[in-house]
C-alpha cells in the first residue's frame, strides 16, 4: 500500500487467527497476500500501475527491515478490523 497505493489483504497467519483452546497463532504453511481488481472497473493502466509497484516492492524487499506488529487485534474478523504498525513504530492504520 505504500508504495503503490494498492490494497490487499493478508491471507495467512492473521487470516487463520487463534487457536481457540490455548490461545496460539494458527501458522498455515504458506502466507499470500491477495489482491482483488473487479472486473470492468480498471483500465490496462491501472493494471500495469499494480504490476509495476509489485516488481518495485520484489526488486527492493531487501530493503524491508521490519514486519509489522498487532496494534488493535479484535477478537472475531481480526483479519478484517485488526490494525497494525511497524514493529516498535506508530500506527499506520488508523481507519
Amino acid at each position: 500500500y505504500l508504495e503503490g497505493g494498492i490494497r490487499g489483504v493478508e491471507r495467512g497467519t492473521v487470516s487463520a487467527g487463534r487457536d481457540p483452546a490455548t490461545g496460539e497463532n494458527r501458522y498455515p504453511p504458506l502466507e499470500f497476500l491477495r489482491l482483488a481488481i473487479p472486473r470492468r472497473v480498471y483500465t490496462q493502466s491501472h493494471i500495469d500501475h499494480v504490476a509495476d509497484s509489485l516488481v518495485r516492492v520484489h526488486k527492493n524487499r531487501h530493503d524491508i527491515t521490519h514486519g509489522l506488529t498487532f496494534t488493535h487485534e479484535p477478537p472475531h474478523l481480526r483479519f478484517f478490523q485488526a490494525r497494525f504498525a511497524p514493529a516498535g513504530g506508530t500506527d499506520i492504520y488508523d481507519g
